[in-house]
């Protein structure tokens, strides 16, 4: 049970840092032609491909300090990990949001109507649960 624990732990956490650093890198690679026009493509590929390995660096660093300043108290690294979910969880569902409006997505793919409207709702009740999860746990 250990082995197909562990297993399933480190395809899903590589799997995860691969496609982390690639959204950062594509991220990188879109914002570079939108801040300059008269950036050459050879440029534009030169910042983004040290998007992916600085990524995936900070990343590593980030969840090697995280896990070795919690390795006495497997509660703590819980509470933390739980605390980090719930209150990122609204921002990447706005950010998401933010894209799907943007000019990158086709008219026909953007949310529109009652789902626009259902939308906003399910990331008003997203935040609102993260404010509450915030106050349930810290009191604030």
């Amino acid at each position: 049970m250990a082995i197909v624990t562990f297993v399933a732990l480190f395809s899903t956490t590589f799997a995860v840092a691969d496609g982390f650093s690639q959204v950062w890198q594509r991220a990188v690679s879109v914002l570079a032609v939108k801040r300059s026009v008269t950036t050459t493509a050879g440029n534009i590929q030169s910042k983004a491909k040290y998007a992916y390995p600085v990524t995936l660096l900070v990343l590593s660093l980030g969840s090697w300090w995280i896990i070795s300043a919690h390795t006495a108290n497997i509660k703590g690294l819980l509470d933390f990990v739980t605390t980090v979910s719930f209150v990122s969880a609204p921002l990447y569902a706005w950010l998401n949001y933010k894209v799907m409006l943007s000019d990158e997505v086709q008219d026909k793919y953007r949310p529109q109507g009652a789902f626009k409207v259902y939308t906003l709702g399910c990331l008003l009740i997203l935040t609102l649960f993260s404010l509450f999860y915030l106050y349930w746990k810290f009191g604030f």
